[in-house]
This record gives structure tokens, C-alpha cells and sequence, in this order.
């Protein structure tokens, strides 16, 4: 950070040279090798690159050496440097998407120069000056001129040139970088991209001579505007194809919404004749829709809170969700992903939310152990400060949780060593006592008469709410518990360990019925859906994932095997947690990276096949909400003509 202030006017940069030793594969930052010819700038650059590399090595901060095969290089001297500076995470997150295209560019530039530079030397070389000021003034201008068709001949002949991307859907997007202030292209990478733009205007105006005719010579100046506007639609088309297949991994969101741009492109009065240009435009557009179509499960997302969200609970009636978070507020949100109302703030970070019987009462509780009731109806605090803190608030693993009784009447809160049963007045009704670290997490059977509660002590515990008796406690396990739920009335809990497993009972006979290993990091919260045929779990890995309890394998003693999830879902950090709607069609998630996700897990797919017209109408329908929320006032009509 301080070299970065002391050279505050090449961040930019130090951002270029920096983000190149950053590799982009997985989930985690890890600092790759950069070969010293990939740091190789244009003059105007070059001098200021190879005094940020110094000045990065004389703070030990970048380490150079030799390769085996005797080629220099320069990487991180840490895996911290790019792990622990926030600064790389901003930046990579920021512009992943030139990222992944830098990561794809340079070796086709590297190996198109070293092709070029293979290639014996002819006496047409003598004149390649003079034509390449030619293609770039014929570029700029426009004019019909056919007398250099020689030298469009040996262009096309000439072998290196075989390795250009001229017919690369990415070129557009990358001749965007090259002109724009924020230019990342080293000197080969400038070299080979602008080849690419100057040898598919070539290849372009050799197909519109063709077209035109060389004997008509107005109708194919007038033609070759016309074409040159079809040439960009065409480009522009294949934009979004490029972007939606970048973006169709980790954001199919945002993919979706580039393949109906293209789609919507496609149906303007240029984009039906793009087959005169491309006949696979319209086919690619079409596949790449189906294939979107099929895989994406994310229906909306929100930018919801200023801070973490650390719960989410949808209403018994499924007409709307409440999110809670470290900025203090509760948000209750139609499934639309309109936000309904924002209530009342609490003095702390709110931790823990749940709905009672009705729906009409929701409970809520902060990071102090305060509980507040609001009621639903009119958005008004019922009952606030309800004090649920017991004697060991000074533990860094207190988390402090709310439940009500299935049938509505008590409502209970974990978080110390203690958990408090309250009657609706806020009065107490009783306290279970029995742990011996914080309690993670509690959960009611369906008749409201046993509570089960998880524990930093490795403990899952049973107990009955009416006399406090500590029914049953399952074996210790090695590692803390930090989430349980009941499975509807199938007389199955579910637990999870913060060493990623996730263990099953059956609690008439105490046996363990299933367990696995179900992230490879820790898990923050499981729950069943309302039928307890389904389980989600989210985790650290930034996941969440649906467990369908006929697919796992039958628990053998406290071996722990990996299960496959049916299906997985990400966000961009630590999923917090996640709620089932009462129907079990959709799934609401929070995460640290401050968005509710909202996810169609019912497995109503459209038939595969369908025209371009009726995969546009499907996506459309899918994304619509997502669009309302992101464009608000300005609704992208263009790509969908919705109707409010």
C-alpha cells in the first residue's frame, strides 16, 4: 500500500504488472510465474514497469530468478502478498473478466511472434511498412481500393498468419482494451491484437468485394457501408456470445442476459441478414441460450445489505422473506426481490431471525442476546430488548440464535452456555443447562415438545422444554457442531461439524443413520426442507449445496466418505445461510459478500431443441426480475419487452 501511494500516478500500472502474477484457476489466490519477456512494454510504458518491478524487489515484495530452460522471471516472493492484500482481491474481482481474456491472449501471441519470426524473410517483406500504413489508413477511411489485392494474397498466404485471432468472437473486446486509457496489453500482446483487427478488416472487405462486384463500382461503395454496419452488428453479436461464455462458469446470471442481448440482436432488422457475413452466428447464439438455459438454477439476486447477512428465513406462507445482517437491519422482501419493508434497527449486529407458526410474528436477535417480536402485519416491534445473554458473554464463539415452537407458542434462544425458553410475553419459561461451551444452534421436533440443541463443546444435545431434562446426549465429536435441524416427521436430526461433515440420527433408537463428508470447509448452517426429504448446507467454500437424503450412502461407524450434491450452488464468499420456501421450489441464501441469492431448485426444465425465439421468450421469463431489480427506473426493454 505505501509504494502504491508513493506512486499514486502508476496504479494503474503497478495494478497491470501485479494482476499478471496472480493466477485465476480455483477459488483462492495463489501467485504465478511471470516470464520476464511477458513483461516487455511499448516504449511509452516500459521504462515505468521495469521501476515498479525494481522498487516491488528492492521491497522484497517480488523475487526474480531463471527457469530450468534458462528464461528469467519474476513472481510474488509470498502466497501472502496476493492472499492477504486486499488490493489484488479488489483488483482480480474487479476486472476478472480482462483477467481470463490476458491469461488466454498472451500464448497465442507468444507463439504467433514466434511463428512470425521463424518465417525466412522474402523480398515482399521490403514493402510490409508501406502495406501496413496502407490496411491502417484503408482501416480508418473506408475507401473502396482493389489495386492491393497482392498484398491481401500474400497476407493470406503468409503462414504465421494463420495463428492471428481474427476470427476470434473476443477480438472486439480486446480492440476495446487496445484503444481505451486502460490499456494491459504488453508490447507482443499490442502487436498481435492489432495484427487481428487489420487482418480481419482484410478478410472482411475480400468477402464484400466478392458480394459487390469489382465492375460496379458505386452499388459496391454503398455496399460496402451497408456491410461494414453488418460487419459490427455481427461483432457485436459475437460480443456477447464471448462475454456470456466467459461469464457462464461462476456468473450465469449475467450470462443469461448477454445471450438475450445477442438473441435481441439477432432479431434487429441487420441481425437477420447477419448469415451473409456468418452463417454459425445465428446457431452459436442459439446453443450457447440452450445451454445457459439448462444449467441455471440462480433466479435472482439482491444487493441487500451494507454488511455480512447472517440469516435468512422465509415466511410459513411463502409470499415473503426476512434477511438479517451486521448492518444492524431486518429486510422483509417480496419473492420478486422488491424489498417490502425495512424494520426497526437493533443496537447490535442482528444475528438470527425466525417466523412463528402463523407467520405474523417475527423474532429476532443481536449480537448483545436481544430479542426483539415484530409484528408482520403492521411492520410495528411487538416486545423489544427481551435480554437472553447468560453468564459467559466474554466467548469468541458466541453466536447467539432464535427459534420458535413449531405450534407458536414459546419461542427459545441460544447462544451462551445456557438456552432461555421464552413464553410470547417475553417472560421466561424455563432454561436448559447442560453445556459447557457456547450453544451453535437449537431446533424443535414438529410437536414442539423436544428441542435439540448443537455446541462449541462437540456435543448435540436433547432436551425436553417443559422440565428442562437433558433427554439424550449423542457422542462427542472431535470437532465443534454448529448447526441442527429436524427433518419434518421423520424422527431424523441433522447436525453439522465446522470440520465440513454433516451427521444424521434417528432419535427414537439414538442411532446414527448417515454421515459424510459434506464440504471441505467449514460448514455454517444446514436445514431441512419442509417435507425433510432435503438438506442444504452452506459453507466457507462459498458454497451451497442440496442433499437429497436417498442418495447418500447409509452410515458405516464414524467413516466419512465424499458425497456428490444434487446440485451445488455459489456465491463469491462465505455462504452464511440459507432457507428452504414451504413449497420447496425455491431457495433463498445470504453471504458474506453481502447479496441474497435467490435459486429455482424445482426441475421443471424446458424441453431442449427449442428456436431461438422460444428459448428468448423462456429466458426472459426466468430473468425478469433480476433485470427489474438491476436496472430499476431504466429497464433494459431492449432484450425483453416486459410489461409492468
Amino acid at each position: 500500500e505505501k509504494l502504491i501511494n508513493e506512486k499514486k500516478a502508476t496504479e494503474q500500472t503497478i495494478r497491470h504488472v501485479m494482476l499478471r502474477m496472480v493466477a485465476v484457476s480455483g477459488d483462492e489466490l495463489a501467485r504465478r510465474r511471470v516470464p520476464e519477456s511477458e513483461l516487455e512494454y511499448p516504449e511509452s510504458q516500459n521504462r515505468e514497469v521495469k521501476e515498479i518491478i525494481k522498487a516491488f524487489t528492492d521491497a522484497r515484495l517480488l523475487v526474480t530468478g531463471t527457469s530450468s530452460d534458462g528464461e528469467s522471471y519474476v513472481e510474488p516472493a509470498h502466497d501472502a502478498l496476493v492472499n492477504g492484500w486486499d488490493k489484488i482481491l479488489e483488483w482480480k474481482n474487479q476486472y476478472q473478466e480482462s483477467l481470463l481474456l490476458q491469461r488466454r491472449l498472451t500464448p497465442a501471441a507468444m507463439e504467433w511472434k514466434r511463428r512470425k519470426q521463424e518465417q525466412p524473410r522474402k523480398l515482399t517483406d521490403l514493402f510490409e511498412p508501406f502495406f501496413g500504413w496502407f490496411d491502417v489508413k484503408f482501416y480508418q477511411l473506408n475507401r473502396f481500393i482493389d489495386k492491393f489485392k497482392k498484398k491481401e494474397r500474400l497476407d493470406n498466404n503468409s503462414r504465421h498468419s494463420r495463428f492471428l485471432w481474427h476470427n476470434n468472437p473476443r477480438l472486439r473486446l480486446l480492440n476495446g482494451v487496445l484503444e481505451s486509457d486502460d490499456n494491459w496489453f504488453n508490447q507482443d500482446e499490442q502487436e498481435f491484437v492489432r495484427g487481428s483487427v487489420l487482418k480481419r478488416g482484410r478478410d472482411v472487405r475480400h468477402r464484400l468485394y466478392l458480394v459487390a462486384g469489382i465492375n460496379l463500382v458505386v452499388l459496391g461503395f454503398i455496399g460496402l457501408i451497408l456491410f461494414q454496419e453488418l460487419e459490427a452488428k455481427i461483432q457485436e453479436i459475437n460480443l456477447h456470445n464471448a462475454r456470456s461464455e466467459l461469464l457462464f462458469d461462476s456468473h450465469k446470471l449475467e450470462a443469461l442476459e448477454e445471450s438475450l442481448n445477442a438473441a435481441s440482436d439477432l432479431k434487429s432488422p441487420l441481425g437477420k441478414f447477419s448469415w451473409l457475413i456468418n452463417g454459425q452466428t445465428r446457431i452459436e447464439t442459439r446453443n450457447q441460450l440452450q445451454k445457459i438455459i439448462n444449467e441455471i438454477r440462480e433466479k435472482n439476486r439482491l444487493q441487500a445489505h451494507q454488511d455480512d447477512i447472517n440469516s435468512i428465513v422465509f415466511s410459513p406462507d411463502g409470499k415473503i422473506f426476512a434477511s438479517a445482517s451486521d448492518d444492524k437491519t431486518i429486510k422483509l422482501w417480496n419473492l420478486d426481490g422488491s424489498l417490502d419493508k425495512i424494520l426497526g434497527k437493533h443496537e447490535g449486529e442482528v444475528w438470527s431471525l425466525d417466523f412463528n407458526d402463523d407467520g405474523k410474528i417475527l423474532a429476532s436477535i443481536d449480537e448483545n442476546g436481544m430479542i426483539n417480536l415484530w409484528n408482520i402485519v403492521d411492520k410495528k416491534l411487538i416486545k423489544g430488548d427481551i435480554n437472553a445473554q447468560g453468564e459467559n458473554i466474554e466467548d469468541p464463539y458466541l453466536a447467539y440464535n432464535v427459534k420458535f415452537t413449531p405450534d407458536g407458542n414459546l419461542f427459545a434462544a441460544g447462544g451462551d452456555q445456557k438456552i432461555k425458553i421464552f413464553k410470547l410475553d417475553g417472560t421466561l419459561h424455563n432454561e436448559l443447562t447442560g453445556h459447557t461451551r457456547a450453544t451453535t444452534d437449537i431446533s424443535f421436533t414438529p410437536d414442539s415438545k423436544i428441542l435439540a440443541s448443537t455446541s462449541e463443546d462437540g456435543t448435540v444435545k436433547l432436551w425436553n422444554i417443559d422440565n428442562g431434562q437433558n433427554l439424550y446426549t449423542f457422542d462427542k465429536h472431535r470437532n465443534p457442531f454448529v448447526s441442527v435441524s429436524f427433518a419434518g416427521d421423520t424422527n431424523l436430526l441433522a447436525a453439522a461439524s465446522f470440520d465440513g461433515n454433516i451427521h444424521i440420527w434417528n432419535i427414537k433408537n439414538k442411532t446414527k443413520k448417515y454421515c459424510w463428508q459434506a464440504h471441505n470447509q467449514g460448514i455454517m448452517h444446514i436445514s431441512f426442507n419442509s417435507d425433510g426429504k432435503q438438506l442444504v448446507s452452506t459453507s466457507k467454500d462459498k458454497t451451497l449445496k442440496i442433499w437429497k437424503l436417498d442418495n447418500i450412502d447409509i452410515c458405516q461407524g464414524d467413516t466419512f466418505e465424499e458425497e456428490k450434491p444434487e446440485p451445488k450452488f455459489h456465491h463469491d464468499k462465505t455462504v452464511l445461510s440459507a432457507d428452504f420456501s414451504r413449497d420447496s421450489k425455491l431457495i433463498a441464501s445470504g453471504s458474506t459478500d453481502r447479496t441474497i441469492r435467490l435459486w429455482n431448485i424445482d426441475n421443471n426444465k424446458p424441453p431442449s431443441q427449442r428456436n431461438l425465439d422460444d428459448l428468448s421468450k423462456y429466458g426472459c421469463s426466468w430473468i425478469k426480475d433480476y433485470l427489474k431489480q438491476k436496472y430499476k427506473s431504466n429497464l433494459n426493454r431492449k432484450i425483453c419487452d416486459f410489461t409492468d
